[in-house]
């Protein structure tokens, strides 16, 4: 359950920015992809249906475009040189992988290591 939130946490400052609620995200993906609540009561991050569901939200929020995190996701907020280093560091590595799925989770495991 702590991961969960934690993913929610991240993906919700980045929902907001675009004016949605991560539950809207969250809630489209999961009837996109078929998934039903159980699979949030432990989240394997190795699980395919886990990783898409990331990848489909960050879609949503255009965090991944054509394949590829975005570099130029509006924030309304500053964020520290070490932060946004991170974050930089954190999309290159992702935007190594070969798919959507991979790449989102990679991210995300980045971001809250």
């Amino acid at each position: 359950m702590k991961n969960i939130f934690l993913a929610f946490s991240v993906l919700l400052v980045v929902a907001q920015i675009h004016g949605n609620t991560e539950a809207d995200f969250w809630d489209q993906c999961k009837d996109e992809l078929g998934i039903t609540e159980d699979i949030f009561e432990d989240l394997d991050l190795e699980d395919p249906k886990i990783k898409c569901l990331f990848a489909c939200a960050m879609r949503k929020m255009g965090v991944i475009v054509d394949g590829k995190v975005q570099y130029n996701v509006e924030m309304d907020y500053p964020i520290s040189e070490y932060t946004g280093q991170h974050i930089t560091d954190c999309i290159n590595k992702a935007n190594k992988e070969n798919n959507e799925c991979d790449m989102a989770v990679t991210l995300y495991t980045c971001i809250v290591g």
